[in-house]
């Protein structure tokens, strides 16, 4: 049974996937005109035809009649555009308009509107239900089938490879520069034509190719351009293509721009092109309709048609899924015209065998598979076979990395199997240009490519090494193909063989001379070849068991040569041995056969003896066991009786894992899953980690078809490897099996660590395909490596309970590596397990945690290191890792980026030991002291400040300051109740645009108007993604997603443009937004879909590292995601919602739990991207009809600024978002079908600046662990006009952790600012503020109040103030300082006390009264704070009449004050 595939990579294949039901079913060569049985009308009307008239009252549907016209009678000699052709056209178009006469009446005399075809026989209809329903009653109608429209999947860029002496690689490796070089022959005479998605006809490699180029710098586009749609005008009058993909493959076949672009195989080759895909999809009319075009072309109106000026070669590097029948009498047409049918094989090859796509996979269809520079077949490359077990595909060609054109006169590398058939295409073109003998001779063009293709081995499929459903043929050589064409004058080369007075069939004849050709004899025993080249010939006629005789042959032009044969019966001999196991156990029951023979194989016996009678030669004899052993080989040449024994070796795959056989040891598990039916499975918390293949798992599914899988699920048993799933999997018992209420699905845990078991048991379960089985198998895993698989309750008479259909094995998690005991061979018993693991390896097992706070690091790196041999693991999120390594002595290196890394020298003595070894990483810690500053400095003055810097840490570090102008961050929003997806119903919310969601219009609601230019400073196409979505931007470097279904990646950019690398990241979604965490060297991305999560990976390998998920945020998909450095907190939002979560990042220890939510402006709810700002703002992109981009404050969504859309004349564009270093944005548009575009814009915050009124000390430094460092700030008020001045300090470290930490500076500036020095002769204080001397109020001044009043001193110090002068002096008994002339506005008061004797408390008590408000009710200086100690107050007043009144009032002594100081709060509006 095929393997499952969770999803089909159709990397550039225009891959349709087309109806189970075929438009003219019955073959152009049935003859039949009569018609069937007929059904009832209602049954011939499909579902979907139905329900279209159900919903709208009207559909457009195709007729399909019930026969078809007879081709056989027509003339196979000929090429394309000959008497040939004419006869087909006229084949196909009589009988269309017999056949549909009496339709077509009944479709005028309705008014309906239809197009009929004549290449297959059926009629394209819009109507209502009665039309529908008068039309299936008719009996010459057979179907009433749905139009489809069918996505175009999205190609798949490649990375661009090095030219061979300015020749693409992908040329020079079917020698196509060969034959231009040795024969001179480069397609001249040759029309080729694609189906595909149009040609940029102006393109400098292809222009001069154009059939429809006049020479005169003119053209005709009559019947050389096809467009059926109309998609490049109407009328369409010219070629375009609007994807690139018809571009390229035109290209490839025959493109050559003079100069350094050798791209085509074919340069002097004509060309000419139909666009059966329309923008991003093709329709089954306009598939339909290019067909009957390259038959018989016709001028732009689609009229006059001419059979005479049909191309030699049509290329379709389209398809859909395998199977499908409906284009059959389309090619059909083809072939019997004389035009060669190049078709891709599809981009499949990930579900494994039976890949292979329709049109390609039909037997007249000549299909390419795809290969890569290394000559090794494509992952994508679907295999075969293909429909009625064909082989297919039938030749392999360059498909990766394929250079071409592009349109916008471009060139671009591209991968796909769409690649591939374009050379076929191009290599049919150079073959009948040198032999025109062979033009049109569809079988034998076949003939000659499969003979000189360059045969590729594979089994994986089926098939031989000459030719298998992996490679076909073998991989295209043009220039062999060429070279062994008939070229010149020709003769026959024919003959008979007989064996015994009997007509010998299915004898190889290998012909030699002029040209090589291999035939083999029919029925009666005849070969003919046609077209022999004049000349000697050696003819060699072979079968196995006759013997091999030769004959030579002259050939004559226009002659016969006859080369006959009567082959004797060979001699018989025999060849024995017996078959060993390496420790000399015999193998009774293996299988001997001889390699590419018709001999049957035998069995050994219980001794491990056989013996086979065979004639004379020399064979290779094949002896296979199965279970743990390799097959063995041995080339034996035999002349008389030989002997060939074997001693089998343990099998081993390409990891290591070695399988033996063991004595059983069954467990009956305690535990029952809930589990039950078919195909279910149950995920279970192993009891201790398994590293398998490499990588370690914690928790894993059991499924009811019999293996225990880490990395998915799939369909019943295959072979192995294969790339679908189920992958990372044991296979204890995988077959189609039923858990019903007899069986169970069991497990277990025993012993103690580090020598603990799981065990998983089926028991009783029955196999599908033989009802009345029940066969009970088991799976033992041990904590130190080993597993055991073992069976209890197999009948040995049941084929299906001894594995007949089921395979055991292990496999790894891509599906490349495997250990295959068994594939559907009946091998198993109960007397038998088979235990596996990797021979002579132990564990190792620890975690990696933080010194400073002894939190887990996920993504440390682990290296096992001896003598050339590392192995590597990777922590989890909880820092444990595991690691499987070879016995002796190694050192263990733990690191990660921003700390310390850690060694330890480790010996693992025997096999199956766990090792164990935690490593606490060291790192610098910074923090800044204080973490704020706010300084009042008047005008033209300065101030100086100290800022301690400590690194707390257990390593050195370094740091650095870096500025930024600007104000502080405002107090948090409450937080905002998360809300429902607002989309209409039916909405996707995992879609990949906001159209159809109720964001598509509130950009017209006020908003913020743009601020800046949004001047974009660089730009580039985002070529090699199919959709470009995310932005992340790291030293240099910008990331970029790849949103679509069939890509779904990351790929990494200079900032120039130049590509750089792409690996694969859906992550159970397709990724959105991106964001870089510097300090742990990790790009993360929104998935969208599966858990909704923040992905982390290693950007040197995409592998996943850590996984971010929490509530609410996770509850739907979100799209835009920014990082912050000073809090390690994530930014993440979408367009379902329209609401920015803030949540917490890797370093808590829970990750992902929501900080604060806000909700932007309504013009910012379309959400796409975000990019944070050192500024403390974060910028937020949309995709919404005018995709506004804007800052916000992150804690309240306010906007604060706004640039303009790179892309402001497209809508619903906006993606991901970026800031690079900066504070300019990189932004991602969508700009249509298969395009996207980064562009860099400024924007009016950049990241870092020079403050001009602040400086500091140092500017960098090192501090050691445990160590500081003092920084004066220095802020020079000297330009700075009154109010408030806002900038940020970030002080930029190595730490691991809050590597960027802002310190907020506030400083103040204000109009007034007096400081009285109460009963003192005033000063400047520590901080650099001048106090004044203290005096008696006067009108329009300032000063005390109180006649009675008297300054006080002492000597004594003040404890509680490093300002002694200040607080050693007061004025007692005065009631009022009162201070003229203020503006309007609020001002601070700071009043100093302290009692400068030692008064006891509850002596002294007076009220503070300030411009009315009492402040300070019944102070008691002396019992707040006792004698000789500073008491420092301030409170806030607004001062409305230009007075300011601070009053004492006594309740018990007189009062007193120390320092009086008002100044102007320009940073507050109210008190």
């Amino acid at each position: 049974m095929v393997r499952a595939a969770l999803v089909a990579v159709l990397a550039f294949v225009l891959a349709t996937v087309y109806s189970s039901h075929a438009l003219g079913a019955a073959g152009p060569n049935s003859g039949s005109d009569a018609a069937g049985q007929i059904k009832p009308a209602s049954e011939k009307i499909a579902s979907e035809v139905s329900k279209s008239l159900a919903q709208s009252g009207s559909t457009t549907f195709f007729a399909v009649l019930d026969s078809a016209a007879n081709l056989s009678s027509i003339s196979t000699t000929g090429r394309a555009g000959t008497q040939r052709t004419a006869d087909v056209f006229s084949a196909l178009t009589s009988h269309a308009d017999r056949a549909q006469a009496g339709l077509r009446d009944l479709l005028t005399a309705r008014g309906a509107e239809f197009t009929p075809f004549w290449i297959v026989n059926t009629i394209k209809v819009t109507g209502d239900a009665a039309l529908v329903d008068e039309v299936a009653a008719r009996p010459e109608v057979k179907q009433i089938l749905p139009e489809r429209v069918y996505d175009v999947p999205q190609p798949t860029p490649a990375e661009e490879l090095a030219q061979v002496n300015a020749v693409e690689w992908n040329i020079d490796r079917v020698r196509a520069n060969k034959v231009w070089a040795d024969f001179s022959i480069r397609g001249e005479n040759v029309v080729v034509a694609n189906i595909d998605t149009g040609v940029q006809y102006t393109h400098p490699a292809l222009v001069g190719k154009y059939r429809g180029n006049k020479g005169d710098g003119t053209f005709d586009h009559n019947y050389n351009w096809h467009d059926p749609s109309k998609v490049c005008g109407n009328p369409s009058l010219a070629p375009c293509d609007n994807n690139n993909h018809g571009t390229h493959t035109m290209g490839t076949m025959v493109g050559d721009d003079g100069g350094a672009n050798q791209i085509g195989v074919a340069p002097n080759a004509k060309w000419i092109a139909a666009k059966g895909c329309e923008v991003n999809n093709c329709s089954d009319a306009a598939l339909l309709s290019s067909g009957q075009w390259v038959l018989a072309p016709t001028d732009l109106n689609g009229q006059n048609p001419r059979p005479d000026l049909a191309p030699d070669v049509v290329n379709n590097s389209w398809g859909g899924g395998g199977g499908n029948t409906w284009y059959q009498a389309t090619v059909d047409a083809w072939v019997a015209a004389g035009i060669f049918p190049a078709f891709s094989n599809g981009n499949s090859g990930t579900l494994g065998c039976n890949s292979s796509g329709s049109p390609g996979d039909y037997a007249v269809s000549y299909s390419a598979g795809a290969f890569d520079v290394n000559n090794a077949i494509a992952s994508f490359s679907s295999r075969g076979p293909g429909s009625g077990g064909l082989i297919k595909p039938n030749i392999a060609a360059p498909g990766v990395a394929v250079r071409s054109s592009i349109a916008n006169n471009g060139y671009g590398s591209f991968n796909g199997t769409s690649m591939a058939s374009p050379h076929v295409a191009g290599a049919v073109a150079l073959l009948w240009s040198a032999s025109p003998a062979l033009a049109g001779d569809i079988n034998a063009t076949k003939a000659l490519l499969n003979q000189t293709a360059v045969d590729t081995a594979s089994t994986q499929c089926g098939g031989t090494p000459e030719n298998n459903n992996v490679w076909g043929e073998g991989k295209l050589d043009t220039f062999a193909s060429v070279e062994a064409a008939p070229r010149g004058p020709t003769g026959t080369i024919s003959g008979t063989v007989v064996s015994a007075g009997k007509p010998a069939d299915a004898v190889r004849i290998e012909i030699s001379g002029p040209t090589t050709v291999v035939k083999t004899t029919g029925a009666d025993g005849k070969f003919t070849l046609d077209r022999a080249p004049v000349g000697d010939y050696v003819v060699k006629a072979s079968k196995f068991g006759l013997v091999t005789k030769e004959l030579k042959v002259t050939v004559a032009e226009g002659e016969t040569a006859t080369a006959d044969f009567d082959l004797a019966s060979a001699p018989s001999f025999t060849i024995k041995g017996v078959v060993k196991s390496t420790d000399g156990s015999a193998l009774g029951g293996a299988e001997i056969s001889l390699a590419n023979t018709p001999v049957a194989a035998v069995k050994t016996d219980n001794t491990g003896a056989y013996t086979l009678s065979v004639p004379a030669g020399t064979y290779d004899v094949v002896a296979d066991y199965g279970r743990w052993l390799q097959a063995g080989r041995k080339s034996v040449n035999v002349s008389g009786n030989v002997t060939a024994d074997f001693a089998l070796e343990p099998k081993v795959d390409a990891y290591g894992y070695t399988p033996r056989h063991v004595a059983p040891s069954w467990v009956a598990a305690s535990t029952a899953l809930q589990l039950t039916g078919d195909n279910a499975s149950a995920t279970v918390n192993l009891p201790f980690p398994v590293t398998f293949y490499g990588k370690t798992y914690k928790t894993a599914a059991v499924h009811t078809d019999g293996y225990l899988a880490f990395a998915g699920t799939g369909a019943p048993g295959g072979a192995i490897p294969a790339p679908a799933a189920p992958n990372g999997a044991i296979y204890a018992f995988w077959d189609d099996l039923v858990v019903d209420a007899q069986a169970s699905v069991r497990t277990q845990t025993e012993g103690a660590a580090p020598n603990r078991r799981f065990i998983v048991e089926w028991r009783d379960v029955t196999v599908k395909s033989a009802p009345g089985s029940r066969v009970s198998a088991e799976l033992i895993l041990t904590e130190g490596g080993r597993l055991q698989l073992q069976y209890n309750g197999i009948d040995a008479s049941s084929p299906a309970e001894s594995g007949a259909t089921a395979t055991v094995g292990l496999e790894n998690e891509t599906g490349t590596v495997a250990l295959a005991y068994s594939a559907k061979k009946a091998h198993l018993s109960d007397t038998v397990a088979i235990s596996a693991r990797v021979p002579n390896t132990g564990l190792v097992r620890g975690t990696i945690t933080d010194a400073n706070d002894k939190q887990p690091i996920a993504g440390g790196a682990v290296a096992l290191q001896r003598a050339g041999k590392t192995v590597s693991a990777v922590t989890d999120s909880t820092g444990f890792f595991q690691a499987e390594v070879a016995l002796g002595s190694f050192t263990v290196v733990a690191s990660q980026r921003g700390y310390e890394t850690e060694r330890a020298n480790l010996t693992i003595g025997s096999e199956g030991v766990v090792l164990g070894r935690d490593f606490a990483l060291r790192a610098p810690f910074f923090e800044a002291n204080p973490a704020a500053l706010e300084v009042v400095v008047p005008a033209g003055e300065t101030r100086k400040r100290t800022v301690t810097v400590r690194n707390t840490g257990t390593a050195d570090g370094t740091w650095e300051f870096k500025e930024v102008s600007g104000g502080t961050a405002s107090e948090p929003a409450a937080a905002a109740k998360p809300l429902a997806a607002r989309g209409v119903q039916g909405y996707d919310p995992n879609a990949r645009t906001a159209i159809g969601l109720d964001t598509a219009d509130v950009s017209k609601a006020a908003g913020a108007v743009p601020q800046a230019p949004g001047q974009v400073l660089k730009s580039w196409p985002v070529n090699e993604l199919g959709k470009g979505w995310g932005a992340g931007y790291h030293a240099g470097n910008v990331w970029v997603t790849d949103s679509t279904a069939a890509s779904q990646a990351v790929a990494r950019y200079s900032a120039e443009g130049a590509f750089g690398q792409s690996f694969p990241s859906s992550h159970g979604g397709w990724p959105a937004d991106l964001t870089f965490v510097p300090s742990r060297n990790l790009v993360c991305q929104v998935t969208v879909g599966g858990d909704n999560g923040i992905k982390c990976l290693n950007p040197a390998t995409g592998a996943l590292v850590s996984t971010i998920t929490g509530s609410p945020w996770t509850s739907i998909s979100q799209r835009g995601l920014a990082y912050r450095a000073d809090d390690d907190t994530f930014y993440i939002g979408g367009w379902n919602e329209g609401i920015i979560y803030k949540v917490k990042g890797l370093s808590y220890p829970d990750a992902g739990a929501l900080v604060s939510q806000c909700r932007p402006a309504a013009t910012l709810s379309g959400i796409s991207g975000l990019a944070w700002s050192p500024r403390g703002v974060l910028w937020v992109a949309t995709n919404a009809s005018t995709d506004p981009i804007s800052a916000v404050n992150p804690d309240t969504c306010a906007t604060v600024a706004s640039v303009t859309d790179p892309e402001a004349t497209t809508t619903f564009s906006g993606a991901g978002l970026e800031l690079d270093d900066a504070g300019n944005l990189w932004v991602i548009s969508q700009l249509g079908t298969n395009k996207s575009k980064a562009t860099l814009v400024e924007t009016p915050i950049p990241s870092y600046a020079d403050v001009p009124w602040l400086s500091q000390s140092l500017a960098a430094g090192s501090v050691a662990a445990g160590g500081g460092q003092q920084v004066e700030l220095t802020i020079d008020a000297t330009n700075l006009q009154p109010g408030v001045h806002g900038a940020t300090i970030f002080l930029v470290s190595n730490a691991a952790k809050r590597s960027t930490i802002g310190i907020p500076v506030k400083v103040i500036v204000p109009k007034t600012r007096i400081g009285v020095d109460s009963g003192g002769n005033g000063g400047v204080d520590a901080l650099g503020d001048t106090w004044g001397s203290d005096q008696a109020y006067s009108t329009g001044g300032f000063g005390w109040l109180g006649q009675s009043s008297k300054p006080v001193s002492t000597t004594e110090a003040i404890s509680g103030t490093a300002e002694q002068p200040l607080f050693q002096t007061q004025r007692e008994g005065a009631y009022e300082y009162r201070f003229d002339g203020l503006a309007k506005g609020v001002y601070q008061v700071e009043l100093n006390y302290a009692e400068l004797g030692w008064t006891d408390p509850n002596t002294r008590l007076f009220d503070v009264i300030i411009e009315g408000r009492l402040v300070t009710p019944a102070l008691d200086v002396a019992g707040e704070v006792g004698g000789f100690a500073a008491l420092a107050t301030s409170q806030f007043a607004l001062v409305e009449d230009g007075q300011l009144n601070i009053r004492f009032v006594s309740r018990a002594g007189a009062p007193i004050v120390n320092g009086v100081r008002v100044t102007e709060r320009p940073d507050r509006a109210t008190p």
